[in-house]
């Protein structure tokens, strides 16, 4: 698993395992071809170190599509938080900066 601060790349057994032993996570579901989701990564590793209690990861739903299915991804990027084992975000896009600082402000307060 990558370093505090960091965005580490996960398969589904890695996610569950984050969503068991971390009391945030950040799944950024992406793929390699879509633009946007690259713009999404690139905000997801700026933030990162200033929410060091949020364990970010990122899944290539492209490598994983039974996945993607399960979770009712249908459009990349598709922004995925959970709070304590329970999905509480669901954000297909890419949010303005406000709008995914505000986001994960929420999640750790749990406002």
């Amino acid at each position: 698993m990558s370093a505090q601060g960091a965005v580490a790349c996960v398969d589904p057994d890695g996610l569950s395992d984050l969503i068991r032993n971390r009391s945030y996570v950040v799944l950024d579901c992406w793929a390699p071809w879509c633009a946007p989701c690259h713009i999404l990564g690139a905000m997801l590793r700026d933030l990162a170190p200033k929410y060091p209690e949020v364990a970010f990861a990122r899944l290539n739903v492209q490598a994983y599509p039974e996945f993607q299915e399960r979770l009712e991804i249908y459009g990349l990027p598709t922004l995925l938080a959970w709070r304590k084992g329970k999905l509480v975000y669901r954000v297909p896009g890419v949010p303005d900066w406000r709008t995914l600082k505000s986001m994960l402000d929420e999640l750790v307060t749990g406002e």
